[in-house]
């Protein structure tokens, strides 16, 4: 309200007193006067439903005070329809403290029929404040309580944002177990909409697990449902994801398209926290390709939009994307504070797997400041999180930095074993990037053992992949440092 409308004590201490001179029964009459008078004159004031959306929460607020204080007539049912209308107005603004408030309030005081979803919308905006514990902790109260009514709808419902919370904090096998209990209960009970969600959360959950094979076919399966149901926010949604697998197999044109598919359906919705994350996935990959402007300028536009809507996690995750760019320039410095920044808000929100992957990219930056004891130390705790995590992919990569420390302190047996064991990874989970560039930093090492047909075949393999999915920057550092070994060892080689 404005100051034209409001009456403002110059002291709290005087308003608490004067409140609490009143009697309870005075106090109710007062609380539900005042909810009565600023509804009339919102709604009376021409500015339209949108006016009292802005105030939905003021009403509610003086409503459950007039229930409190009040000895007969009850406001409740005024209070849930306020209190509902302010909890999504709240959550449209990305203001998560009062949208959670008032969501656990509903779920107090609405019928036992409506708990679990207002216990489901609590737990869905926990999670968007990056507070994955408590949103898993009100799941499960939405499948108990949903449990207990006998509602298979609701307990789909439930499991899918169970599983979508054990995704976000990187336990890939418990999203997997709960996304097919979702996907199962949405076909018995005929649920398309919910059974495109369930089919879309399982693709990215094969997709960071490295099976990259059953991702798209799942993506794919996911768009036909949201496509024809007309519900363009999952469609949206499956395609940026399906840009990523795509992406991460070296169809670099055939994502980017994707990727502007996905950001023309965020934008005639108006989804901005799905808009962020699509124009940062595309920034990577421009990275990729060495179009670094392209990618400055979609990492700055992700991070504020991040910003605006208190994507904590998504904002981390840009951070994390942004040390790229440094790194591209050597300016390792830069890249560290970055990182440390990405690591210490996914400390905060809980992020394991994003956490696994910032611990793998500090390790490399420590690396090139070489500092190797750091780097090995940060270097395993990436591996040993991927690995707790399931994540194959991540997992594979961290495997190839530590290939690279050995090397650099002169340990080329745990050097070989570790780029092995990425190559390995690498080609199970279908990630040319990384298998090329494994192989060029395999025959380097291979040169300094002065094996050289075998380091000779590894860098043709490396120079064949790397070309084959047009990633220009990595060959070009794969063959510098394959120049560099070859000089040092009194090898002619010509690039």
């Amino acid at each position: 309200m404005n100051a034209e409308q409001a009456y403002l004590f110059r002291h709290a201490l005087l308003r608490d007193a004067a409140y609490q001179l009143q009697l309870p029964s005075q106090r109710a009459a007062l609380h539900a006067l005042a909810a009565a008078l600023i509804e009339q004159a919102f709604a009376s004031s021409g500015a339209g439903e949108a006016a009292l959306d802005q105030v939905a929460g003021e009403i509610a607020d003086h409503l459950r005070r007039a229930e409190s204080d009040a000895t007969g007539k009850t406001f409740q049912a005024r209070e849930i329809v306020f209190a509902r209308r302010a909890a999504e107005f709240s959550q449209r603004q990305h203001q998560h403290a009062q949208a959670l408030e008032r969501w656990l309030r509903l779920a107090e005081i609405v019928e036992t029929a409506e708990q679990p979803r207002c216990l489901v919308r609590a737990g869905e905006v926990a999670q968007f404040a990056g507070k994955p514990a408590l949103a898993l902790e009100l799941h499960q109260r939405a499948l108990i309580a949903s449990q207990q009514l006998g509602n298979r709808v609701l307990q789909g419902i439930a499991q899918g944002f169970i599983a979508a919370v054990h995704l976000e904090t990187g336990d890939l096998p418990e999203a997997e177990r709960h996304s097919n209990e979702a996907l199962a209960i949405h076909r018995e009970t005929g649920n398309r909409e919910k059974e495109g969600v369930a089919l879309e959360n399982l693709a990215v959950i094969f997709g960071n697990g490295g099976r990259g094979i059953e991702s798209e076919a799942h993506h794919h399966a996911a768009i036909a449902i949201h496509t024809e149901l007309g519900f363009k926010r999952g469609v949206g949604l499956a395609l940026g994801n399906l840009a990523n697998v795509v992406a991460g197999a070296g169809r670099v044109d055939e994502a980017d398209d994707l990727y502007l598919e996905a950001l023309k359906v965020h934008r005639e919705v108006g989804n901005r926290r799905l808009e962020a994350q699509v124009l940062a996935n595309q920034g990577y990959v421009y990275m990729a390709r060495g179009r670094i402007e392209d990618a400055c300028r979609n990492f700055q536009v992700a991070t504020e939009i991040h910003r605006v809507t208190g994507n904590r996690r998504g904002e981390a995750a840009v951070l994390n994307l942004m040390a790229g760019p440094a790194l591209h320039s050597r300016d390792f410095k830069q890249a560290e504070e970055l990182l440390r920044s990405a690591l210490a808000i996914q400390e905060e929100v809980g992020d394991r797997d994003g956490a696994a992957v910032v611990l793998g990219d500090l390790a490399h930056v420590v690396y090139e400041l070489r500092r190797f004891d750091e780097a090995l130390a940060l270097c395993k705790a990436s591996i040993e999180l991927h690995q707790r995590n399931g994540n194959k992919r991540g997992e594979g990569i961290s495997m190839g930095r530590l290939g690279n420390i050995f090397k650099d302190i002169g340990d080329s047996g745990n050097a070989e074993a570790a780029y092995l064991a990425a190559l390995s990874i690498a080609s199970s989970v279908h990630d040319p990037a990384n298998e090329g560039v494994n192989e060029g930093n395999l025959a380097t090492l291979l040169v300094g053992c002065n094996r050289l047909p075998e380091a000779f075949r590894r860098l043709a393999r490396a120079e064949e992949i790397l070309t084959e999915i047009d990633a220009k920057e990595a060959l070009h550092a794969v063959k510098e440092e394959f120049s560099r070994a070859c000089k040092l060892a009194g090898v002619v080689w010509q690039n």
